[in-house]
Formats: structure tokens, C-alpha cells, sequence
């Protein structure tokens, strides 16, 4: 898909994901919006949806072990210390 992208940060972490493994990485997170529908590749993601950023806080309050552990800590940086780079709400 394509996107015109903005840096946000990056970080590394080492986490397990319930009883299907861990990763230990190097992430850059940047942001961006596209009209462009995805191409999912089904050997890397077994699961997505579109969500709206406060569908994805709202269930992240909820119960965020439906979430990797990553996700949880990018998200809560994202709209602690960047929110001013995330798409305006509609």
C-alpha cells in the first residue's frame, strides 16, 4: 500500500506473545494515511482489521491481551507523546 509516512520513534523489545512464541526486535513506528487497500500476507499475519483510533483505545482498556504486547506499547506512546501526528477524527 502506498502512504506518505512520518517518523515517530523506535524501540526494541523483547516480549512473548501468550503460548505462540516471542520476538525479540528493533522497531521504527511511523504514521501515515493511504486510501490503498491492503495486501495481506497470510504467512506473516493471521488475523487484522481496520479500527478506528478509539475502537483500538477503548479495547486496549478493555482486555489488551487480545493485543501483542508491542502493539499495547506503541499505541500508549503514540498517543501520549505524539498524538499531534495521528489522523484528526472524524
Amino acid at each position: 500500500m502506498r502512504a506518505t509516512l512520518t517518523f515517530c520513534f523506535d524501540f526494541e523489545y523483547h516480549a512473548r506473545f501468550r503460548d505462540l512464541g516471542s520476538e525479540h526486535e528493533y522497531c521504527g513506528v511511523f504514521v501515515g494515511t493511504s486510501i490503498d487497500t491492503p495486501e495481506i500476507n497470510k504467512n506473516e499475519i493471521s488475523d487484522w482489521r481496520w479500527i478506528s483510533q478509539s475502537e483500538l483505545t477503548d479495547a486496549l482498556a478493555a482486555d489488551a491481551s487480545h493485543f501483542t504486547p508491542w502493539l499495547v506499547a506503541e499505541w500508549k506512546t503514540l498517543t501520549t507523546k505524539f498524538p499531534h501526528l495521528l489522523p484528526k477524527k472524524h
